[in-house]
C-alpha cells in the first residue's frame, strides 16, 4: 500500500515547481520538465491509409520496469511519477504521469505513404495514470464506492483538462481514450489496478467508427446492439445495464453503458456513475469467476467508448478467450462459445458475484 506520507511528497513535486496540474497547460509543463518523462517519448507516428489507424514508435516502453528491483510493487513503494490529482482519503484514487507516454505536449511528427494525407501532422497530447486505490487491489477486489470514486475523478480529471489543445499556433479538439489492461496476456505492466488516460488531438479510429455508425444508421452503436438482443442481458441496475455482445469476437466479451444518452463520463450525474461502476465491477468479478473454470487465465481490456458525438458511451470488456489464429488475423472470426452461451455461463456466477464480500477476492484467481 502506497503511505499516506510518501502520497503527500509526490503531491507536492509540482508544487514545488509552481505549477498548477489541474488544466492542460499545467499537466503539459508537469510533463515537460519530469526529470525522465522527455527521454521516453515517442519518437514517430505513422498513420496507415489502408487500415485508417496510426502506429506510434515508442520503443523507450519496452524497458519500462514491472516491479522493483527487489520484485515489490513500485507503486506501494511510491517509486512514480509526481501526482497531478487524488481524494484526500486513506485509500484514494491518484492520477499521475505515465513515465513512458504514448502522447507527448511538443507533439510527435506523424508520417504517412505518398500521395496520402494524415488527419494530423503531429500528434500533441499527455499520457496519464489512475491507480484505483492507494491498496494494491485491482477492479475486482474494489468496493462499488471505491470505483465510483475512481469515475468521479475521471470526470473531474476530463473537466480540468479542457476541451481544446494549442500546438504550433493551430487549436485542436482534444479527445480522450480510457482503457485498462488486467493480467499480463492482456498487456498489463504493473499489478497495481490502473485506467490509462490519453488526452491528445487524435481520435481513436474505434470510436471514429462508432460515430460513423451513428452517423449511417441515425441510431447509436450501442443502442442498437442493445435493441437487437434483449435475451443477452446479464446484469441490470437502475441506470446501467451489462450484456454479452451479440457481434462478439472472442468469447465472454461483455459491454457496459447507462440507460441515459449521455456520451461522456463528465456530462454524468452521480447516480447514473454509481450504477456504472457497480456493473463495471461486477462484470469484472464475473470474468474473475468464469475464466479459470474455462482454464483460461484472468485476463481482459476494457476500453471506454466515449466522446462528443458518439450518440451513448459504453465500456468494452474483451477478455483474452481465445487466440487469434490466421482466420482472425484476415479479420474473420471463429467463435468458439457463442454470446448467448456466455451470457447464460455468466448469468450463473450472479449468486458468486452478489455473494461474495470484496475482501475475499484475490488479485489474481487460481485456476480450475
Amino acid at each position: 500500500m502506497l503511505q499516506r506520507e510518501k502520497l503527500e511528497s509526490l503531491l507536492a513535486v509540482n508544487l514545488y515547481k509552481g505549477i498548477n496540474p489541474k488544466s492542460w497547460h499545467g499537466a503539459a509543463r508537469a510533463i515537460l520538465e519530469d526529470e525522465f518523462i522527455p527521454k521516453n517519448r515517442p519518437l514517430k507516428a505513422i498513420w496507415d491509409p489502408q487500415e485508417e489507424d496510426y502506429k506510434i514508435d515508442s520503443s523507450m516502453r519496452e524497458g519500462r520496469p514491472h516491479t522493483s528491483p527487489d520484485g515489490q510493487c513500485a507503486i506501494c513503494l511510491g517509486n512514480t511519477t509526481a501526482i497531478l490529482m487524488e481524494n484526500g482519503t486513506t485509500d484514494t484514487p491518484f492520477i499521475n504521469l505515465n513515465l513512458f507516454p504514448m502522447r507527448y505536449p511538443e507533439g510527435t511528427l506523424v508520417e504517412t505513404y505518398k500521395g496520402f494525407k494524415a488527419p494530423v501532422d503531429y500528434i500533441v497530447g499527455g499520457s496519464f495514470l489512475q491507480w484505483h486505490t492507494t491498496e494494491h487491489k485491482e477492479i475486482h477486489q474494489l468496493t462499488y464506492e471505491q470505483y465510483l470514486n475512481n469515475l468521479l475523478q475521471l470526470a473531474e480529471f476530463e473537466n480540468c483538462l479542457g476541451e481544446r489543445i494549442d500546438f504550433n499556433g493551430l487549436s485542436y479538439q482534444a479527445f480522450v481514450d480510457i482503457f485498462k489492461n488486467v493480467g499480463k496476456n492482456a498487456g498489463r505492466s504493473i499489478p497495481h489496478g490502473h485506467h490509462q488516460f490519453q488526452f491528445s488531438n487524435i481520435r481513436s479510429p474505434k470510436i471514429r467508427r462508432d460515430i460513423e455508425s451513428l452517423l449511417d444508421a441515425g441510431e447509436a452503436f450501442i443502442d442498437y446492439t442493445e435493441n437487437i438482443n434483449k435475451n443477452l442481458k446479464v446484469l441490470e441496475y437502475d441506470r446501467a445495464i451489462a450484456y454479452s455482445l451479440y457481434k462478439s469476437s472472442v468469447p465472454f466479451e461483455i459491454v457496459v453503458s447507462p440507460k441515459q444518452s449521455v456520451e461522456r463520463i463528465k456530462d454524468m450525474d452521480n447516480d447514473t456513475l454509481r450504477d456504472l461502476a457497480m456493473a463495471i465491477v461486477d462484470v469484472s468479478r464475473g470474468l474473475y469467476h468464469l475464466m479459470p473454470e474455462e482454464r483460461l487465465n484472468f485476463a481482459y481490456n476494457a476500453c471506454f467508448h466515449t466522446g462528443l458525438g458518439i450518440g451513448k458511451m459504453y465500456v468494452r470488456f474483451k477478455p483474452k478467450s481465445q487466440i487469434y489464429a490466421g482466420s482472425e488475423e484476415l479479420d474473420v472470426h471463429i467463435l468458439q462459445k457463442s454470446p448467448q452461451t456466455c451470457a447464460d455461463m455468466f448469468r450463473q456466477k450472479l449468486p458468486l458475484i452478489k455473494g461474495m464480500h470484496p475482501d475475499e477476492y484475490k488479485l489474481e484467481p487460481e485456476m480450475a
